[in-house]
């Protein structure tokens, strides 16, 4: 007769009972809904939680002291019911890290704030890809818990590595400032990391000089009415850029202005009134910008450029009315209508061979603005600082640090060199 085969007695192992918990150890939390409960699992030395809403969701509190359990078991909760007021996947939340959970949250706050009108759309737009471009490629396998100032050092030689602006590089460790707050708010960390310190890039945006102004001016009039193809650095062609005849003067009107190139958005026919003292200038109570309200006096030359826009409204067959916009008035959207200039800029700089400026920065619309300011104080050495700060919603630092830096040297210059011109070398 053939053996009895042996029956082998079947060994759970640790990973085969890792989701069963120990009966005995599962309790309810006071004040919270039955179905949260802490547990232990055979196979952990720490603490679990789980909730029932429809679905289990169970995490390990990574703690095996139960009074920091239970602490873990409450903020896991009030994640889970802010995750479903504000309409977050549980799946999705659960396959996602901790870090990448507190940046679909910092998105989804903007978004609502957006909704209230407590921040722009376009803000909200931008901080969205910043989070989820550079700080999401990074630390997205992260547990926001266990980055600290070594991994954040790693991350600003990563920026680095990319040959990104200093400027640019601000704005993603702004944005990560913004993911540790929710974060700490919302109970992930108890603290924030230290910040690796950003050194401070002073050069400024360069102007145009005289000599330039003119041939940018020059070749915006030659270009109107001609298309460009924008591409990608891929190659890949994005659109077609028209260049019309509107660019040639806002450049022109920038340039006598001091108007920043966000202003362009908002500017109305009701900003705008032709005042006559010694000679003609807008009067310009333009919209709010950086708290800054108070009314802008224009040079005399912007005079000229604004009866040449409202020409060419004429000769469009427009009916201009004081709640127009004075740029792209047929865009109500008008972040379409700054990009569409923007756009038209940059191309004529290109076509002009001025996108690059001193000590290889890219120029771009907001040289017009350093222009304005320079422009101002070459030709008005009697102005002050301070007045021409204040009619340009600035401050004297911003603007001797990098409005009219490009200035300095040359006033030095033909101050020296003035001094003893008169005298005879012995």
């Amino acid at each position: 007769m053939p053996k009895a085969a042996i029956k082998k007695p079947i060994v759970k192992t640790p990973k085969s009972r890792s989701n069963n918990p120990i009966l005995t150890t599962l309790e309810s939390l006071k004040g919270y809904p039955p179905s949260l409960k802490i547990y232990k699992i055979p196979a952990s030395h720490c603490y679990w939680v789980r909730y029932y809403d429809g679905i289990r969701i169970t995490r390990s509190t990574k703690t095996t002291n139960k009074t920091e359990a239970i602490k873990f078991s409450k903020e896991f909760f009030n994640q889970l019911l802010y995750n479903k007021i504000n309409g977050i996947n549980h799946i999705k939340a659960k396959k996602l890290t901790t870090f990448m959970q507190c940046v679909e949250g910092v998105i989804k706050e903007d978004e609502l704030a957006a909704r209230r009108d407590e921040l722009s759309e376009s803000y909200a737009k931008t901080q969205k890809q910043v989070l989820r471009k550079y700080i999401a490629d990074f630390f997205k396998d992260y547990a926001i818990e266990d980055i600290d100032y070594p991994a954040l050092n790693s991350f600003k030689s990563y920026l680095y590595d990319k040959d990104l602006k200093t400027a640019t590089i601000k704005v993603q460790f702004a944005g990560l400032n913004k993911i540790f707050k929710y974060a700490e708010i919302h109970k992930f960390i108890k603290t924030r990391p230290h910040f690796p310190k950003i050194k401070q890039e002073d050069d400024a945006r360069p102007p145009f000089n005289e000599r330039e102004y003119i041939l940018l001016r020059k070749t915006a009039r030659s270009l109107v009415d001609k298309t460009f193809e924008l591409r990608a650095e891929s190659g890949k062609k994005l659109r077609n850029v028209g260049i019309t005849e509107e660019i040639s003067w806002l450049i022109g009107f920038m340039a006598y202005a001091f108007i920043r190139p966000t202003d362009i958005k908002t500017i109305q026919h009701k900003h705008l009134e032709i005042r006559q003292k010694q000679y003609s200038y807008l009067w310009m109570p333009i919209p709010e910008t950086k708290r800054h309200g108070k009314a802008i006096v224009s040079m005399p030359k912007a005079v000229y450029f604004y009866n040449k826009i409202i020409e060419l409204r004429q000769k469009q067959g427009i009916a201009i009315k004081p709640d127009d916009y004075l740029f792209q008035p047929q865009h109500l959207n008008r972040v379409t209508a700054y990009r569409n200039l923007a756009r038209q800029f940059d191309m004529i700089l290109e076509a002009a061979d001025l996108k690059i400026g001193d000590k290889g920065i890219n120029r771009s619309i907001y040289s017009m603005r350093h222009t304005s300011l320079l422009f101002a104080a070459k030709r008005n050495t009697s102005i002050s600082r301070d007045a021409l700060a204040s009619n340009a919603r600035t401050s004297t630092l911003m603007l001797e640090k990098h409005y009219l830096s490009t200035l300095e040297n040359e006033d030095l210059a033909n101050a020296l060199h003035a001094r003893d011109s008169h005298k005879k070398v012995k």
